[in-house]
């Protein structure tokens, strides 16, 4: 048959509707896709307490049209290793059309020294974990890895109909706190496995050291963090920040800053140089009302005392 159409009413006994047909809907439905659905339950998620057993979460997932569901863990038992020995085990959900059912089992491995994974079926598993059970040394090490793989559904009509008439772009990809849009030069510098000095500064975005980011997100950052002022540019203004805590060469205007030379206050003008080859800082402070100078040096570990000149 070449045409199919479904579903309608039943007259008798002309409209029914086999398990296949069902399966097939499905499948077509999740665009053939098999594995985990993710979002549902614990989505699977198999733990191991360190015995001979495996744990595995509540959940759903779908093979070849077949659903799966779990709303309880379901707790299965490993068989022992012989001392000295070792085996890998296989977390599966495994299709049964004979005895029609769907349900967790344990695919057994063969011992050895170096064993390897037991095979799955692609066609009637799906694969959750995989557990290496090492007896080599007498006492149960147990090494648990994730296999598990998600059926994440359908892409809307909307996007489709633009991937379809090749009117998609990065614009249609919403910003959010998994993923940021990057220009398009750079995002296929870094497909490319260049390294962030290979990815030049652009008009429209900046790149920004990794620790001063986190700050700014974090919402922690503040001037003394800043660094780097060049001869001729504008002086930075730190205010009462801790001149401790400024971490390049620059200039600098302050008031009162914390750790500023005793006795000294109101308004100054500091000039900090800084090598990180010899990890050595130099200030130098100048009062814009007393009129005193002073200097102090970082020596890598600690800074030292002011000293008037």
């Amino acid at each position: 048959m070449a045409e199919i159409s479904r579903f309608f009413a039943d007259v008798g006994g002309d409209r029914l509707t086999t398990a296949a047909q069902f399966n097939r809907i499905i499948d077509q439905l999740l665009q053939e896709q098999s594995g985990v659905i993710r979002g549902l339950g614990n989505a699977l998620a198999v733990t191991n307490s360190g015995a001979l057993a495996v744990d595995i979460n509540t959940g759903s997932c779908i093979k070849n049209g077949r659903v799966y569901e779990t709303t309880a863990s379901v707790n299965k038992t490993l068989d022992a290793v012989t001392s000295g020995s070792k085996r890998y085990d296989r977390v599966v959900v495994h299709v049964d059309e004979t005895a029609r059912t769907m349900l967790i089992t344990v695919i057994k491995g063969v011992e050895g020294a170096s064993p390897s994974l037991p095979t799955i079926d692609g066609t009637t598993d799906v694969a959750l974990a995989n557990i290496l059970i090492n007896r080599s040394s007498g006492n149960y090490v147990y090494t648990l890895t994730d296999e598990r793989v998600y059926c994440d559904g359908l892409v809307s009509k909307a996007i489709i109909a633009k991937l379809n008439a090749g009117t998609f772009s990065q614009d249609d990809i919403a910003d959010g706190t998994s993923y940021k849009r990057v220009q398009a030069a750079k995002a296929d510098k870094i497909n490319a496995g260049l390294t962030e000095d290979d990815i030049s500064n652009g008009t429209s975005y900046k790149r920004v050291q990794a620790a001063k980011a986190d700050a700014i997100n974090g919402g922690t950052f503040n001037a003394a963090s800043v660094s780097a002022f060049g001869i001729g540019s504008e002086s930075k203004y730190l205010g009462t920040s801790d001149i401790n805590t400024i971490s390049g060469s620059g200039l600098f205007i302050l008031y009162d800053g914390a750790n500023r030379p005793s006795g000294e206050n109101n308004w100054a003008f500091l000039i900090q140089g800084y090598s990180s080859d010899i990890l050595k800082k130099w200030q130098y402070y100048f009062n814009a009302e007393s009129g005193n100078t002073y200097k102090r040096i970082y020596d890598g570990s600690a800074w030292g005392a002011w000293s008037a000149f």
